[in-house]
């Protein structure tokens, strides 16, 4: 988790594909275990969102 926080956490231009492989990672993770991911994602995703998410 610590590596898609930082990519999730960069801006700009530059950085946008290592922001689109953290996604990507993410999802990959929740297709397989979202049991297991689901502890995590306030770590990751503001917790606005993770009402919509669920």
């Amino acid at each position: 988790m610590p590596f898609v926080q930082a990519k999730l956490a960069t801006s700009g231009d530059e950085t946008w594909k290592g922001r689109e492989a953290a996604v990507l990672a993410l999802g990959a993770i929740a297709e397989g275990c979202i049991s297991g991911l689901y502890p995590h994602l306030n770590e990751v995703i503001p917790s606005g969102l993770i009402f919509f998410l669920c």
